[in-house]
């Protein structure tokens, strides 16, 4: 656990890191150190991922009409609306897909980021 909690605060700028390691959901938390011992993640892949998670979490994913591959694909690139050339997230599109709660990503989270579309949703 520690050293997940490390690598993870080594993705993030110094101004993020509270977001990403002290004030973590613990099922974020448990869901990266339990996909750790499944598979070797790659220090962007594991910060994807666990950006990833979060908003799952928050937005209330176990109630999405759509979670296709959603924590079950090692990789966040085959989850259902993520669109990653060059195994980077550029695209977020999760329109019409009942995403409800709060939906917020802190800073770089996804950095090459650029299209975010959650049109239709509560």
């Amino acid at each position: 656990e520690q050293k997940i909690s490390e690598k993870l605060r080594s993705l993030v700028t110094n101004s993020d890191q509270d977001y990403f390691v002290r004030s973590m959901p613990n099922q974020a938390f448990e869901w990266i150190v339990n996909q750790s011992s499944t598979f070797v993640l790659n220090d962007k892949s594991l910060k994807q991922q666990y950006c990833l998670f979060v908003l799952y979490i928050n937005s209330n994913g176990k109630y999405w009409t759509n979670k296709t591959d959603w924590l079950q694909s090692r990789d966040e690139c085959d989850w259902y609306g993520v669109q990653c050339p060059n195994d980077d997230v550029v695209e977020l599109k999760l329109a019409n897909n009942n995403v409800s709660g709060t939906v917020a990503l802190s800073g770089d989270c996804l950095g090459k980021l650029n299209i975010f579309d959650l049109s239709q949703n509560s």
